[in-house]
């Protein structure tokens, strides 16, 4: 394959790390997953019958969980990564710690909002279910969110289609589809709360959009089943593709929620 430039070599430099998807590219994950909007964090706030504490299962990195700070008094966010949560930024309203969904460290009836943003698919969530229950105040809000699959301005859009869904699709655990569908196929024994329409949306140039898809557990698959040679295809036609390496594009991933209230 032809490399234009170092940058673009170290960007198609997969990564090498193992471990599972929770741990495997923690630094990579803070560096290159895209970002909630605050939005959507004030709309659930503005949901929950206080702001006084939000619990977030399944932070990773702790993207959402500072947009979280901005509208609650506390916000404990927890992960069952160590690597994970040694990449979150700290914050002053933000208490990390390094626990199963399953079992979270909060007293009984002290959560106005408890939230998983990109987590859920991954979780029991009969247990979860429980623990959101127990932790909850009454009428608290409990929010599975997700970001769909992105979708980027011009031509390049339709390589990148292709790619996801004819060529690295089989290479994704089997519960990624929960994410395609936005967790619709979900049981979620809630009263539920539809929200309105937001997506996230970045202005990215093209080593951006590369380390991005970089963090993909469905790379480390790819590259174990020595399949490498269908990434590197897809990398020489994107960059074709994209234009000069600097070049700024607007990708645009659509959220799924499943927002609902518990009530006693």
């Amino acid at each position: 394959m032809l490399v234009k430039n170092q940058k673009q070599k170290k960007d198609l430099t997969m990564n090498k790390e193992t471990e599972n998807p929770f741990s495997e590219g923690s630094e990579n994950y803070a560096k290159h997953r895209p970002k909630y909007p605050n939005d959507l964090a004030k709309v659930l706030a503005d949901l929950c019958p206080n702001k006084k504490l939000a619990v977030e299962v399944g932070c990773g990195t702790g993207q959402f969980s500072h947009c979280l700070a901005e509208n609650f008094e506390q916000v404990i966010a927890t992960d069952l990564s160590k690597e994970q949560i040694k990449q979150a930024e700290p914050h002053k309203n933000i208490t990390f710690k390094c626990e199963p969904a399953e079992k979270i460290s909060v007293e009984n009836n002290a959560a106005s909002l408890i939230v998983a943003a990109q987590a859920a698919h991954w979780f029991n969530l009969n247990e979860f279910y429980k623990e959101a229950k127990r932790i909850a105040v009454d009428e608290a809000i409990v929010a599975l969110l997700s970001y769909g699959i992105l979708n980027i301005e011009g031509e390049a859009d339709e390589r990148f289609q292709q790619f996801y869904w004819k060529e690295i699709h089989k290479f994704w655990a089997p519960d990624r589809r929960h994410v395609e569908t936005g967790y619709k196929n979900f049981d979620f024994p809630f009263k539920e709360l539809i929200l309105e329409p937001i997506n996230i949306v970045c202005e990215w140039n093209f080593h951006q959009f590369v380390g991005y898809i970089n963090t993909w557990s469905a790379m480390k698959t790819l590259k174990t089943k020595g399949a490498d040679d269908l990434y590197n295809k897809f990398y020489e036609d994107m960059s074709s593709l994209w234009g000069e390496p600097e070049q700024i594009r607007t990708i645009t991933w659509p959220i799924s929620s499943r927002v609902g209230r518990i009530e006693f």
